[in-house]
């Protein structure tokens, strides 16, 4: 969803993203301990609220929803090599609580999201000196505006025209100020820095005694900046009020008039460490201790190492192995004797594999099955190409495995194994989601939106016959590339639940539940996997028998 009505460093200051702000309000509270390299660790505790309002769904069970929340912030954190001490609870029916430490490599890289409102970067400058700051978006499109100068290649509007859209620009946020008051009015966000030497420059953070540094982000402050902002025609045109709006940010991008109301200066959130530094404990000891404490963790939320590490980057298959075996060497069609319903003798050897650490999915007829040698010497490859296509590949929950089957002619009758095995495998990854409002606000028949060729098809009477309603959605997005689907109404997000879908691989459409009557005034918000990037990596058995075991015997 995007603020475009707002300028942009007013969108990416105050709004940052609805995908954040309608994650629900929380409060976090974070303690850092920094090595010289950007490395660390983080002490994370954060009551957050519970947005999965599951319109079609029906009833949650509690337990269930804390432990998909839990798993969620494990999941979608990046830039952590481990978790330690993870602990969570439901505080109330709307809020739970979540506690961990988590170990980071670059503290330019962690995200905790939709817990968090600010990131921070650790930089190594000229002459050794350290920084410590706010990690923010950069917005080239913003940079160098002044009152009444639009960028290069632009129409620089008239005074007259500027102060129109003003007027357009208040207007928009007006009506959007409710919203974001329920949202951000109660947000709070604490941060705690142990840094790895003296600070010898410090604006807009507090001086604990023993010589921490502290910084408080207070939601409710944040909207009262952005009211005097918004009402400020100076501020208004230097960030954008010339009428050219930028995409909203996912960060927030604070200039010196935000900085000053929020924190007290009109200066950078900076401290600078210059002189004699010093790691602050051991990371690959207590990295390497995390990881076998977690274990637990992992079991008790039916997680997966792997499924916590960065997406697989083209690794060949892990452990590859035969995971079952369909022989048939006579079917008889006149007779109506047919094997497990096949018409044809032959064999089917179903292989599963893990990957290095999650994928997004394994497209079919993508892959290959290129060689099959029998130990006779024969070859047993299909003589069609769509028979040596690999059809309907299946992942594993948590999409670190996958099972795929391949199907070989009927071997000889002296054939007891296969000399070799092997083809290869397509697979998708995605490094992180966007959400994307769809340009839809009202909810009927053949409504059409403006991204994705979104169009709602028809809404009707769910198959319960119990008040529910199901809607068909066409997007011009393939299935696999879509996480979900969400409705945005009186100020509340919900996930839809997914009925059904029908997909040609550029386009699909889904079934959209609903347990009550869709609102006839709503928006809805696709998330989408970003940053998605094709593999293709090569498998191979060799000298195994026909039930799939080793020829020699191991």
């Amino acid at each position: 969803m995007k603020f475009n009505s707002l300028p942009a460093k007013l969108r990416g200051a105050a709004c940052l993203s609805v995908a954040v702000l309608l994650t629900g309000c929380f409060d976090t509270k974070q303690e850092y301990t920094i090595n010289p390299d950007g490395s660390g660790k983080v002490v994370h505790d954060s009551t957050f609220q519970s947005i999965d309002i599951n319109l079609g769904g029906g009833n949650r069970d509690p337990q269930e929803a804390l432990l998909d929340a839990v798993r969620k912030v494990l999941q979608e954190s990046k830039g952590v090599d481990a978790w330690r001490d993870v602990t969570y609870r439901r505080v109330d029916d709307q809020h739970m609580f979540f506690h961990g430490t988590a170990y980071f490599k670059d503290l330019s890289k962690l995200e905790i999201p939709n817990q968090t409102m600010l990131d921070f970067a650790w930089q190594r400058e000229a002459g050794g000196r350290l920084v410590l700051n706010l990690r923010t978006n950069k917005e080239p499109a913003a940079e160098g505006l002044t009152v009444g100068k639009a960028p290069a290649g632009t129409t620089k509007l008239s005074p007259a025209d500027q102060a129109k859209k003003l007027k357009e620009d208040r207007a928009k946020y007006e009506e959007r100020k409710p919203m974001l008051a329920a949202i951000l009015g109660s947000m709070k966000h604490e941060a705690l820095f142990h840094l790895p030497g003296k600070v010898s420059q410090c604006t807009n953070f507090q001086t604990d005694p023993s010589g921490a540094l502290r910084v408080n982000f207070n939601g409710a402050k944040l909207l009262e900046a952005m009211d005097k902002l918004a009402n400020d025609d100076a501020w208004m045109q230097k960030n954008g009020g010339s009428g050219v709006m930028g995409d909203m940010d996912e960060k927030p991008a604070m200039d010196d008039d935000m900085n000053g109301m929020l924190f007290g200066t009109k200066a950078p959130l900076e401290a600078v460490i210059s002189g004699p530094v010093a790691p602050l404990f051991d990371y690959p000891a207590e990295v390497a201790a995390a990881k076998k404490d977690f274990a637990k963790t992992e079991k008790d939320l039916g997680l997966s190492a792997a499924s916590l590490a960065a997406p697989a980057q083209g690794e060949p298959l892990k452990n590859l192995h035969v995971a079952g075996v369909q022989l048939i060497t006579d079917a008889d069609q006149k007779r109506n004797l047919l094997p497990f319903n096949n018409f044809d003798a032959g064999c089917k050897l179903a292989l599963c594999g893990d990957f290095s650490g999650p994928v997004l999915a394994v497209p079919s007829d993508k892959s290959v099955l290129e060689t099959a040698i029998a130990d006779d010497g024969a070859s047993l490859l299909p003589e069609r190409q769509f028979d040596r296509n690999i059809h309907f590949p299946r992942l594993s929950k948590d999409k670190t495995a996958v099972i795929f089957e391949v199907a070989l002619r009927p071997p000889g009758k002296g054939v007891s194994g296969m000399k070799e095995l092997s083809g290869h495998l397509q697979y998708i990854v995605a490094s992180g989601t966007k959400e994307v409002d769809l340009g839809i606000e009202e909810l009927k028949d053949g409504v059409k939106g403006s991204e994705y060729g979104a169009q709602i098809g028809t809404i009707k009477e769910g198959w319960q016959k119990n008040g529910s309603q199901d809607m068909q959605l066409k997007l011009n997005l393939s299935f696999e590339s879509i996480k979900s689907v969400s409705m945005i109404a009186d100020g509340n997000k919900a996930v839809l639940q997914q009925g059904g879908s029908m997909s040609d691989g550029k386009s699909c459409t889904l079934t959209l539940s609903s347990m009550q009557a869709f609102p006839a005034k709503a928006r809805l918000e696709v998330e989408v996997f970003d940053n998605v990037h094709t593999f293709e990596v090569p498998f191979k058995l060799e000298n195994i028998t026909l039930l799939g075991g080793s020829a020699a015997g191991k």
